[in-house]
């Protein structure tokens, strides 16, 4: 007996004329009939194989078509060698092609912005040649009921969130080929929240009341002061988050720099802790306040 292995030919053949030598067998000195020399079909036979159980290659047009092809050379009696290796040669490109024109490229989130409503806007690194981007964002990071949507464009504006709430956000392109989506690996989530501040005046001296409450599965608040509301923000205070609550404290410094008469503006960006790393929420959420003379 034989031992047979993964991805061994196995071929049954049986005789009709000259005791075997219509099948490669060697009887020309009993018989008279001299022996069939038949191309060698073991590769093109193996890649067919392999391709059928493919059942994603299988749905396509092209390769479909051109496994039909191969199955015809190979069920003839006698196909030339070279017959035979030009079909094994436009099976493995035609695979080629499929695996080139379907795969998609990883995505990138670029960026998250909160926008008016406690919500935030998504943007992607765009991808060439790619039909659309599907979006999943959730506020638990192993996104359980997560809204998942599929759209076009590289940016997205999620839906209302929770003051307080923090929520997690990652993202695949995916390519149409012949009605069929073909998608890329999820990018690396990103992370962002959405705190609830609010800015006080008392007085120039006392400066500004900055009331802060906690969110969930927040571990640290950075809190920053600028002119502008939406840059030159200085850091000016870090809030470790314990079991209170809310936080309220007094900032009396713009950096370095005392007040002066005007509106000021606060940025509190929350942080999460995962493992021995602290990570920084992409939104930070933005009070104003006016100082008085």
């Amino acid at each position: 007996s034989t031992p047979v292995k993964d991805g061994d030919v196995i071929r049954w053949q049986f005789s009709v004329y000259g005791y075997g030598a219509d099948i490669g067998s060697d009887t020309e000195s009993d018989t008279g009939i001299k022996k069939v020399t038949f191309a060698n079909k073991d590769e093109l036979i193996k890649e067919a194989a392999t391709l059928v159980n493919n059942k994603t290659m299988m749905k396509d047009a092209d390769v479909k078509v051109e496994y039909n092809n191969a199955i015809k050379v190979l069920e003839k009696y006698n196909p030339s060698e070279t017959e035979v290796k030009n079909e094994l040669t436009k099976l493995k490109n035609v695979q080629k092609d499929f695996v080139k024109k379907t795969t998609v490229t990883k995505a990138s989130v670029k960026g998250i912005k909160n926008v008016k409503g406690l919500k935030a806007k998504v943007a992607v690194k765009k991808i060439k040649g790619v039909t659309g981007y599907q979006y999943k964002y959730s506020n638990n990071k192993k996104f359980k009921k997560a809204v998942v949507k599929s759209i076009k464009k590289n940016t997205l504006t999620t839906k209302k969130f929770k003051k307080n709430q923090k929520c997690y956000v990652t993202v695949r392109a995916y390519k149409k080929v012949n009605g069929i989506k073909y998608y890329g690996r999820w990018s690396n989530y990103r992370y962002f929240a959405m705190p609830s501040i609010s800015g006080k005046t008392t007085n120039k001296k006392k400066g500004i009341k900055v009331v802060l409450k906690k969110g969930t599965g927040i571990k640290q608040y950075t809190v920053s002061v600028s002119k502008n509301s939406k840059s030159g923000f200085k850091k000016v205070k870090t809030v470790k988050v314990s079991k209170k609550k809310s936080y309220s404290f007094q900032i009396t410094k713009n950096g370095k720099k005392k007040f002066k008469k005007g509106t000021y503006y606060v940025q509190v960006t929350p942080k999460v802790k995962f493992g021995n790393k602290t990570y920084s929420s992409d939104v930070s959420t933005v009070a104003s306040a006016y100082v008085y003379k």
